[in-house]
C-alpha cells in the first residue's frame, strides 16, 4: 500500500526561508498587520494565478515556462487523483526561490531598515501561506480521493483538523472547482474568493487585464522591482 508523499518545500527554499526568518526573529505586534496584509496578498494572488493558468489563451503562451505550467494545471482538471504521488509543493519551488532571493541577497550584502524589513516579512509571510495552501490543496485530493493510509498521515491529521475548523478550504468545497467547467471556487485560501470573484466577472473575463496583474502584482515582480530600486538609490 502506497503512502501520501509528504509535502515540503526543496532544501533551497528551506535554508532562504528559515535564514530569512532568523534574521527577523524579532516579531513585533504590528507585524500582525504585515501578516494580515500578507493574507489578503496571498488569497488574491493564488485566485489570479489559479484563473490565469486554467485559462486556454495561457498554454499557447510565447512565454514557454508558462504554457507548460498553464498546461499542467488544466491536466490536472482530467487527472485530479494524479497529484497524491507527487509533492506538490515542488511546482511552486521556482514561485517561492525567485520571490525571495531578492530579499535574501539583501539581507547579506546591505542594511536592513524599517521599510525593508516590512517588505521581507511581507515576503516571507506570503510565502509561508503558498505553502500552507499548497500542501492543502494536495490534501483536498488526497481526501477527495481516500488514498491508502491517509489517516497514518501526521500531515494528513493537521490540513484535515483545519479544514474541519474553517481555517482552509475543504476538500467538498474544492471538488466543485473540478466539475466543468471549472470556473468558481479558484481560492486556495480562506478569504476574498466571492468578492475576486465578482471583481473578476464584472471585468467580463477580461484577459488582457488577467495577463497584465499577472505579470505586474506577482511576489517575484514586487520583491525584485523593489530590492532592485532601494541599490539603485544607494548608489545615485
Amino acid at each position: 500500500m502506497k503512502l501520501l508523499v509528504t509535502q515540503r518545500p526543496s532544501y533551497i527554499n528551506l535554508i532562504i526561508l528559515s535564514y530569512i526568518f532568523y534574521e527577523i526573529k524579532n516579531i513585533f505586534l504590528i507585524d500582525l498587520i504585515i501578516f494580515f496584509f500578507s493574507y489578503i496578498y496571498c488569497d488574491y494572488w493564488l485566485f489570479l494565478l489559479h484563473i490565469f493558468l486554467d485559462q486556454l489563451q495561457t498554454t499557447k503562451s510565447s512565454i514557454q515556462f508558462i504554457s507548460i505550467l498553464a498546461k499542467s494545471f488544466q491536466e490536472h482538471h482530467l487527472d485530479p487523483k494524479a497529484i497524491i504521488d507527487s509533492n506538490h509543493l515542488s511546482d511552486i519551488d521556482k514561485l517561492l526561490l525567485f520571490s525571495n532571493l531578492p530579499c535574501f541577497l539583501y539581507m547579506i550584502f546591505y542594511e536592513i531598515t524599517d521599510t525593508n524589513s516590512t517588505l521581507i516579512k511581507f515576503s516571507l509571510f506570503t510565502s509561508i501561506l503558498g505553502i500552507i495552501a499548497s500542501t492543502n490543496h494536495y490534501y483536498c485530493h488526497a481526501i477527495t480521493h481516500k488514498s491508502s493510509l491517509i489517516k497514518l498521515n501526521l500531515q494528513y491529521k493537521i490540513f484535515s483538523f483545519l479544514q474541519k475548523k474553517g481555517f482552509l478550504p475543504t476538500n467538498e468545497y474544492h471538488k466543485i472547482h473540478h466539475i466543468p467547467p471549472h470556473e468558481c471556487n479558484w481560492n486556495f485560501l480562506n478569504g476574498n474568493n466571492k468578492f475576486l470573484t465578482y471583481l473578476y466577472l464584472l471585468t467580463e473575463k477580461n484577459y488582457g487585464l488577467l495577463r497584465l496583474l499577472f505579470y505586474f502584482t506577482n511576489p517575484i515582480s514586487i520583491t525584485w522591482l523593489y530590492f532592485s530600486t532601494q541599490i539603485i538609490k544607494r548608489y545615485i
